[in-house]
């Protein structure tokens, strides 16, 4: 990705499946921990959830060492959220 347009398209293109499944399976999930089954095994949800913010999280450390050392000039309009969620 070589333009900030590119990586705010990527990030909100991945936040809105993300979005899409808690809003389809929210209320199911509400009050619940379910185990969800994944290539690596069965996990309780909250797990992933925890998994999900530690990953997005590391994203944003990247692009934040990245804009700091100005690696890309090119995205230097892009601002990044104070937190993750």
């Amino acid at each position: 990705m070589a333009t900030a347009e590119q990586v705010v398209g990527y990030a909100t293109a991945i936040r809105s499946v993300w979005g899409a499944f808690v809003d389809r399976r929210g209320a199911e999930l509400s009050g619940s921990d379910p185990s969800i089954v994944s290539p690596r095994g069965d996990v309780a949800f909250s797990v992933l959830l925890d998994v999900q913010r530690w990953h997005a999280a590391f994203h944003l450390r990247q692009l934040d060492a990245v804009l700091d050392t100005h690696l890309l000039p090119e995205l230097e309009e892009l601002v990044l959220p104070a937190e993750i969620f």
